[in-house]
């Protein structure tokens, strides 16, 4: 079954997974990044834009890509960081 033809089957309720149906959690580190996972972290504002902005054109998102996305977890980790350092100016 098509993913997008769930949205269509039924109420937005009917998406979420019971807290009773769950069997296990991992951690994931950084994992919910760009988004929060409070109190380890808030939102990524600055890197939410920088995705944002790749949606400008192919080129742009050609860049983002190869930046962030074309690696492992673990290079994508590590070019966030770099993001991060170099809003600071530490990196």
């Amino acid at each position: 079954m098509p993913t997008a033809s769930l949205a269509g089957s039924g109420p937005p309720q009917s998406l979420l997974v019971n807290r009773a149906m769950v069997h296990g959690v991992i951690e994931a580190p950084g994992g919910a990044h760009f988004t929060s996972c409070v109190p380890d972290y808030g939102r990524d504002e600055a890197f939410q834009a920088r995705y944002a902005a790749a949606a400008a054109g192919p080129a742009d998102w050609q860049r983002f890509r190869a930046e962030f996305l074309d690696g492992d977890e673990a290079a994508y980790q590590a070019a966030v960081r770099g993001f991060a350092g170099a809003r600071r100016g530490d990196g």
